[in-house]
């Protein structure tokens, strides 16, 4: 294990620095490392000021490489600083960050550093310490904090704003694991037991809504109720789980009407929670998803209308699926050849069909036509138009045309 630590120029005094059953008395919190956890290598940030005043004196106690830095008086040397810090450690290290003796800024920086190291050079961080002098007891003995759950909160933050913006549930799901297998492996008096569940059923909904499987969101949607009292109750008990806690009126809210869906996907209900996933999609610019969800809702809720079921087997038939599909493009050409009012109901499910239609294909094949779209007209079009399609599934049958059985082929004037 490598360590990151600081010299300044402060008065260090002397103490016995404590954590569990080691102990080692200096001035330097640095040269207490050592002693205190298991170390390959020491790095010790300072600059040239830190270096001429204790510099000699810290190598009298320990065995360490410096790092001069600059002093950070401003915004260049503090990125210069955030680069040294980030040079010296390598690859796939596991690192020790002490923030005891910083100076200024340092102790700041070398936190971004060691974030930024765990994704750009696969760095574990194993401890976050800080020696606390000031916190020292009458027998002169200084506790060292570990503040690593703290560094936690970045990575929680990192997981709930990949959540919020990008709609996938991963990190959450695997920080509410591993809080609650911590549980487990300490002899705390409280073992966490709805953390898991939440987890693994929240990234189950965000990876059927990520592949467009609106069956089996609506299912894992249902289930997070389930597991709420649970939940509720470890977060409770554990202050480490609290940042999801903070996150959890948004989850419910982001997720209320598939949760409160009754009975199944075809229903009105089940309609009114495919308009929430399409908004979902474009709240989190899966406009790829938003499309080949609008286009099937659409189709869905034309075989409700010409079969006149909400059962689920009859509505995935193929003969109903491929009947409203052929009404539908058929009521576009009829459209087009000006046989309904404009305003009408058909005339309205045309435009959007049309559209839709023309959209979906230039996304899902890649753009591989004659006839190319700007990026921009191709984002704001699809955003436009399937917020059209959100609302048309919220509203009732008087928005589409009536038909009977043998009107698939030949859509009658609304």
């Amino acid at each position: 294990m490598i360590a990151l630590s600081f010299l300044g120029i402060g008065n260090y005094k002397e103490t016995t620095y404590v954590l569990g059953d080691k102990r080692h008395r200096t001035r330097f919190f640095s040269a207490a490392l050592p002693h205190i956890f298991p170390l390959e290598k020491l790095f010790v940030i300072q600059t040239e000021e830190a270096r001429q005043k204790y510099g000699d004196a810290l190598r009298r106690e320990c065995d360490y490489e410096p790092i001069v830095v600059p002093s950070g008086k401003n915004e260049e040397e503090l990125w210069q600083l955030f680069g040294i810090m980030a040079d010296a450690v390598p690859s796939g290290a596991t690192l020790l960050m002490d923030v005891t003796h910083g100076f200024r800024s340092q102790p700041m920086l070398g936190l971004a550093a060691a974030v930024y190291l765990q994704a750009a050079k696969n760095v574990t961080i194993d401890r976050i310490v800080y020696g606390a002098w000031e916190s020292r007891n009458e027998t002169d003995e200084s506790p060292v904090f570990d503040l690593t759950p703290f560094q936690k909160l970045i990575e929680w933050a990192s997981a709930a704003r990949f959540f919020l913006r990008a709609g996938d549930a991963v990190a959450l799901a695997h920080l509410l694991s591993d809080t609650q297998a911590q549980t487990h492996l300490s002899e705390a008096d409280y073992r966490a037991r709805g953390l898991n569940a939440t987890g693994k059923t929240l990234q189950r909904l965000t990876r059927s809504l990520a592949l467009v499987q609106p069956l089996h969101a609506l299912d894992a949607a249902k289930r997070l109720p389930r597991v709420e009292d649970r939940l509720e109750t470890d977060l409770d008990h554990l202050p480490e789980a609290r940042p999801f806690a903070a996150l959890l009126d948004e989850v419910r809210a982001r997720f209320a009407q598939l949760v409160e869906a009754e009975g199944h996907l075809f229903t009105a209900a089940g309609f009114r929670a495919q308009a929430a996933m399409i908004r979902y999609y474009l709240t989190t610019d899966q406009l790829q998803q938003a499309l080949t969800l609008s286009r099937e809702a659409l189709v869905s809720r034309l075989c409700v209308q010409i079969t006149g079921s909400t059962e689920r087997d009859v509505l995935l038939k193929k003969e109903h699926r491929e009947k409203a599909q052929n009404f539908l493009h058929t009521l576009v050409e009829r459209v087009t050849a000006h046989e309904f009012p404009e305003g009408s109901p058909s005339e309205k499910l045309a435009s959007v069909w049309a559209r839709l239609r023309d959209l979906r294909n230039h996304v899902n094949h890649a753009g591989m036509r004659e006839e190319q779209l700007k990026l921009k007209k191709l984002y704001d079009n699809t955003r436009k138009l399937c917020d059209e399609v959100s609302a048309l599934l919220t509203e009732g049958p008087e928005a589409f045309p009536t038909f009977g059985d043998s009107a698939a082929n030949s859509p009658p004037a609304s």
